[in-house]
């Protein structure tokens, strides 16, 4: 058996695989199905009376919402457990994602994607993530990795299948097939899930090693997980163009970026089969220095086929390698129950940036150019690795 495949045995014996898969499946449906202006954006936009910057700023709001939403949510989460939000999360989802196809203007438009920010706080990726934490506690690291591995797989499913329903049935009907997926498939798998999430009660929020972190703690990993997404979200947005700002033809370049999301998800499999040598910790300050050497090592010595390549496989590696760590990192200070608090509360920020950052990535590749980008990410990184060094040694207990 293959190291991949005993970590995923290892993660999921004691709870049932099927479980684990269905979520996983509901996770694949509930971010795919948020990709479709990716494909319909030219088809919604006159429908709508807007351009193609405004169809692009929904799924901005959505993000927005999400982390104004996330950090009130977290008291759900430990009274209720992460099932029974879930499932209200989802129809939330549902009903939001049915509102878009009856949308006739801006307003409508927008005020559906902020229901699905809404929504997707309380049933996306931090939710999912509590829920795994809730059913195995510090042991939930490779469950988390395993998800990340399945979720990143999400566009390249749904893209094709919303483009299908789009040339076919138009983009409303679209909605309401998506709604329909999410209703479907999300709700009964969440509701499944809400008999292993048991509720954690409040004196059960201390840390693995009996006392709270500091402030300071919480400070540096927000800081460090944060700076890191900037960088993440901001590149991916813009990669495709940057290539091409570089000199490449536009098809090398989408073939490039499409190699580098191939390695992302290579990167968290790897995870999970070694992540276990290195702690969460140790693993995310790692892949912040690769990240920080990919970056200057591009904008040194230009775009070459050889570093290019080695660009590809360096980057690819650590910015997939930080999707997992951006979740893992707080079990390493925290417990099962106050997991949930510590990441709602991230998940503030984290939108925040997740939302501001295409754009803000975006205007940087316009004003400065290719390697006014690779400096900022750099520099960005570099911080990120300055706060990740000055995170003190975790417990024992979660080591």
């Amino acid at each position: 058996m293959t190291p991949m495949a005993t970590g995923i045995r290892a993660s999921f014996d004691r709870h049932g695989l099927p479980l684990l898969v269905a979520l996983a499946a509901a996770q694949i449906v509930g971010w795919g199905s948020l990709g479709f202006p990716s494909v319909l954006a030219p088809d919604l936009a006159p429908a709508l009376g807007m351009d193609l910057a405004a169809v692009f700023a929904g799924p901005s709001a959505m993000f927005a919402a999400m982390a104004f939403a996330a950090p009130g949510l977290a008291p759900a989460f430990r009274r209720f457990g992460a099932g029974l939000v879930m499932t209200a999360g989802a129809a939330v989802m549902a009903l939001a994602m049915a509102s878009l196809g009856f949308a006739t203007g801006p307003v409508g438009y927008f005020l559906g994607w902020t229901a699905l920010g809404c929504g997707g706080a309380a049933s996306l990726t931090t939710a999912a993530h509590i829920a795994l934490t809730q059913m195995r506690g510090g042991e939930a690291k490779a469950g988390i990795a395993t998800l990340m591995v399945m979720t990143g797989l999400s566009g390249s499913l749904f893209w094709p299948l919303t483009g299908t329903l789009g040339a076919h049935a138009g983009w409303r009907a679209t909605c309401f097939v998506l709604a329909g997926l999410i209703a479907g498939l999300c709700i009964p798998v969440y509701a499944w899930l809400a008999r292993s999430t048991r509720p954690a009660a409040d004196h059960q929020a201390a840390l693995v090693a009996g006392q709270r972190p500091s402030p300071r703690v919480f400070l540096l990993m927000t800081a460090g997980i944060a700076l890191n997404s900037c960088v993440s979200f901001g590149f991916a947005a813009i990669a495709i163009q940057l290539f091409a700002t570089l000199g490449l033809p536009k098809a090398q370049a989408i073939a490039l970026a499409s190699a580098m999301g191939v390695v992302q998800v290579a990167a968290r499999a790897l995870d999970l089969a070694f992540g276990k040598r290195l702690n969460a910790a140790q693993l995310c300050r790692l892949a912040t220095v690769a990240v920080v050497s990919a970056m200057i090592m591009l904008g040194l010595f230009g775009a070459g086929a050889a570093v290019l390549t080695a660009f590809v496989i360096v980057y690819g590696m650590a910015s997939g390698l930080l999707a997992v760590t951006r979740s893992t990192l707080p079990l390493l200070y925290y417990d099962k129950a106050a997991f949930a608090t510590a990441t709602s509360r991230i998940a503030l920020p984290l939108n925040i940036i997740i939302a501001a950052a295409p754009p803000a990535f975006a205007g940087l590749l316009v004003e400065t150019g290719a390697r006014g980008v690779l400096a900022a990410s750099a520099v960005f990184a570099g911080l990120a690795l300055v706060a990740l060094s000055l995170l003190p040694a975790p417990p024992e207990t979660a080591r």
